[in-house]
């Protein structure tokens, strides 16, 4: 009887010669509790100091310091799709560019928990050996979006004051969508290396291929829409800056009033961009009851008092050159469909030509879920609308990018082919 002796495995060292120890990984609930913990309070804080900044050089007699607490409570919820309930209404109107913060702590929170879990992370950290990271457990991302949205849960208790209070099912609901995107996005980084990596590998192996194909066009035509749509907005600053400066003058905010009035209009630019977007599809926007601004018309009543919305374009007819800004959604269709051909150069031009069709149909699909999300009511009576409605530009962004994306396909790839073939058969 023979017995074999089992070396010992060699263990990597660090590079002053010590062994790496790790010790035993935390249970799932501790790591996703003080992860959900540390994300939500990271977030809760970039969000409040401005306000409390504010509260601080607020002229006239100030209130309690608790109030000014309650109100930065309010809008972290808020930024999450959490709507604040106001005497004859509510406030559900996102600040997309402030969306952002809770977004990013989630996927920090994501990552966090994912090397807590991870028996390999000295090893890795160490870098010694050719360990690879790991996934966690699907309970423990569970366990995470769920701590996560319940803090919110507290929160939108806790920040309730008389008239104004968080709807605390928006405030969980929202909260778990926000940390269930940025929290699998942290594990894919961890596990792939990188942001961008790790949700491109995310993204492959959970959508199938059909629709993959259709990603890189959608983004293409989007961005090409969004920059037209910035452009935009930047030249309407440009031609009406005097009466976007003559509203801030008249709300006299003060130096650090000011710096605050500018963060908030920040955080609302995506959303403008967004806006824009909407009104070179066509459809346009509103900014309230009775209000409707678009390439083809522009009609106007009183606006909320925010300098940007100076920039408006007067009431009636906009100008000549504005209808041809119409054909933008159009050319982002070509941009899409020269994608298409230039990653799918040896398919028949049929297919491209579906997937072409398809890409336009994804990029309506994502185009009427950003005006879903940068729209809202903002308060009672007129407010209670601001923003596009998603379903007519959805609609009409899909027909107008499939158009281009198709038409793109079939001159350059279906047409050529047609006339060889028949060039062929009269030669024949």
């Amino acid at each position: 009887m023979s017995v074999t002796t089992r070396r010992p495995a060699r263990r990597s060292r660090t590079s002053d010669g010590r062994v790496p120890v790790r010790q035993a990984p935390p249970s799932i609930a501790r790591a996703a509790a003080s992860s959900a913990l540390q994300a939500a309070v990271a977030s809760l804080v970039a969000v409040m100091v401005p306000v409390v900044l504010a509260w601080l050089v607020a002229p006239g007699p100030q209130t309690d310091w608790s109030q000014a607490a309650r109100v930065g409570g309010s809008l972290w919820l808020l930024i999450q799709h959490g709507g604040i309930a106001v005497p004859g209404g509510h406030v559900g109107l996102v600040p997309l560019g402030a969306a952002v913060i809770p977004f990013v702590s989630c996927w920090f929170a994501g990552r966090r928990l994912a090397r807590a879990l991870d028996p390999r992370a000295d090893l890795i950290a160490s870098g010694r050996g050719r360990a690879v990271p790991r996934l966690p457990p699907l309970r423990a991302v569970f366990a995470l979006i769920s701590c996560y949205a319940l803090i919110a849960g507290l929160v939108s208790l806790i920040a309730s004051m008389s008239g104004v209070r968080p709807i605390s099912a928006q405030a969980i609901v929202g909260a778990g969508i926000v940390c269930g995107t940025g929290a699998p996005a942290g594990v894919a980084a961890h596990r792939w290396g990188g942001p961008v990596r790790g949700i491109s590998t995310l993204v492959r192996r959970l959508l199938p291929s059909w629709l993959r194909r259709w990603i890189r066009p959608m983004v293409a035509a989007l961005a090409v829409q969004a920059a037209a749509g910035a452009l935009l907005i930047a030249l309407m600053l440009v031609l009406e800056g005097d009466r976007v400066l003559d509203v801030h003058r008249a709300l006299r905010p003060g130096a650090v009033g000011g710096a605050v009035l500018v963060l908030a209009q920040l955080a609302l630019l995506p959303n403008l961009v967004i806006w824009a977007m909407a009104a070179l599809v066509g459809p346009g926007f509103a900014v309230g009851g009775g209000t409707h601004v678009g390439l083809r018309s522009v009609e106007l009543g009183p606006l909320p008092s925010l300098p940007v919305l100076g920039a408006l374009p007067p009431q009636g007819e906009p100008p000549l050159w504005a209808w041809a800004l119409s054909i933008v959604p159009v050319l982002a269709g070509v941009v899409a469909g020269a994608v298409l051909l230039r990653r799918s150069h040896r398919w028949r031009w049929w297919r491209v030509a579906l997937d072409a069709a398809g890409s336009g149909l994804l990029t309506g699909t994502a185009l009427g879920l950003l005006c879903w999300w940068s729209s809202g009511p903002a308060g009672p009576g007129r407010m209670a609308h601001l923003g596009p409605s998603w379903w007519p530009v959805g609609r009409l962004c899909a027909l107008e990018v499939a158009a281009g994306a198709v038409a793109y396909v079939l001159l350059q790839r279906g047409l050529p082919r047609l006339i060889r073939e028949y060039s062929g058969r009269g030669r024949r």
